[in-house]
C-alpha cells in the first residue's frame, strides 16, 4: 500500500494536520509519495473544489476513476481549529470513519467515551426548551463543495425549504450563508416578499482567529436549525438544538426530518450517537500517533486488494 500525500492544495491550516498524517504513516513503516500514478491510496485536504482546494478535484476524479480510496482531512465541527477529521470517502455521514458495527468495536468505544469527552472537554448540553424560541435558523453550505454535488442552487433550495416550514410554522426565518459563499440581499428581499418574516444573518468572524464565527451566539436564539450536512447540524444537537438535516448530515441519526412536527420537535437521547461523533474528528498527537491511521487501515486493506481483482 503507497500513499499520495497532496498537502500543496491544503487549506492555510492544513500544514501541521499534514505533517502529522505523514509522521503517523512513517511510523508505521508505510511508503508515501506525490505522484498520482504510483499510489493506491490518495490524502486530500475536504471536498470543496474551491480556490486553493480545486485541484484536489482533480485528484479526486482520477481516484474514481482508477478506484482508489481517499482518505480526506478536514477540520473539525466539534472542536474547530483543534480537532480534524479523517475519514475515507468524504466528510459526512457518507464517509468511513472507523468500524461502527461489531459488537467489540462498540463496547471499546463505549468503555472509551469518557475519557474521549475529557479530552474534547465537551457535554452534550440538555435539549434546549424551544417554545419561546425566537427564530428558525437556516445555515446555507459552500456551493462548490462536493457534499452539494445533487442539490439544486442554493437560493431554489431556500424556497423549497421555506415553503416547508410555512406550512406548520409562521416563526421568524433567519437565514445564515456560508462565510464564504455570501447569498445576495436580492435572494433575502424576495423570499421575505414571498414568504414574510425571512431576515439574512450574517456570519461575524471573531476577532484574531483564522476562521471561526460566532454561531453559538447565533444558536441562543435558535428554536431549531435547518441545515444539509455540514457541521452547524451537528453542531446544534450537541448544543440541544433541535435541527432538521439531509441523510448525508453525521447528525441524521438524532435530527429532526417531519416538517410537521417542527413546533413539536423530536428529542431523541443522544448518548451513543455523540460517543460515535468523538470518533470522527482527533487531535494533532493523536493523529501523529496514528489512532486515525489504525482505525482505518483494515478497510483501506479491503478496498485496495479490491483494485487488483
Amino acid at each position: 500500500m503507497i500513499f499520495g500525500m497532496f498537502n500543496e492544495f491544503g487549506a492555510q491550516n492544513s500544514t501541521p494536520v499534514f505533517g502529522a498524517f505523514e509522521r503517523s504513516l512513517d511510523l508505521a513503516g508505510i511508503p508515501w509519495t506525490k505522484n498520482i500514478d504510483m499510489c493506491n491510496v490518495a490524502v486530500i485536504w475536504s471536498v470543496l473544489w474551491n480556490g486553493r482546494m480545486a485541484q484536489n478535484k482533480r485528484i479526486w476524479d482520477h481516484c474514481q476513476q482508477y478506484n482508489k480510496p481517499v482518505i480526506v482531512l478536514e477540520v473539525g465541527g466539534l472542536l474547530r481549529n483543534q480537532s480534524w477529521k479523517v475519514a475515507i470517502g468524504g466528510i459526512n455521514r457518507e464517509a468511513y470513519f472507523g468500524e461502527r458495527s461489531t459488537s467489540t468495536i462498540n463496547n471499546w468505544l463505549r468503555n472509551a467515551s469518557q475519557h474521549r469527552q475529557k479530552r474534547f472537554g465537551l457535554d452534550l448540553q440538555p435539549w434546549k426548551e424551544t417554545a419561546s424560541s425566537k427564530y428558525i435558523l437556516i445555515c446555507t453550505q459552500h456551493n462548490k463543495s462536493h457534499q452539494w454535488r445533487h442539490m439544486p442552487n442554493i437560493e431554489e433550495w431556500l424556497d423549497k425549504e421555506i415553503e416547508k416550514i410555512r406550512k406548520h410554522s409562521s416563526r421568524e426565518i433567519r437565514i445564515r450563508p456560508h462565510p464564504r459563499s455570501p447569498i445576495s440581499p436580492s435572494t433575502i428581499r424576495n423570499l421575505n416578499f414571498k414568504h414574510k418574516n425571512v431576515e439574512l444573518q450574517y456570519p461575524v468572524r471573531y476577532a484574531q482567529t483564522y476562521d471561526e464565527f460566532d454561531y453559538d451566539t447565533a444558536l441562543e436564539g435558535a428554536h431549531c436549525v435547518i441545515s444539509h450536512s455540514s457541521n452547524p447540524g451537528l453542531q446544534a444537537i450537541v448544543a440541544g438544538v433541535p435541527a432538521f438535516v439531509g441523510k448525508d448530515s453525521l447528525a441524521y441519526d438524532v435530527a429532526n426530518t417531519d416538517y410537521s412536527r417542527i413546533e413539536d420537535l423530536k428529542k431523541p437521547d443522544r448518548t451513543q450517537w455523540f460517543n460515535d461523533l468523538l470518533y470522527t474528528e482527533y487531535f494533532i498527537d493523536e493523529i501523529n500517533n496514528g489512532l486515525p491511521l489504525v482505525r482505518l487501515l483494515p478497510k483501506l486493506e479491503q478496498l485496495v486488494l479490491a483494485q487488483n481483482k
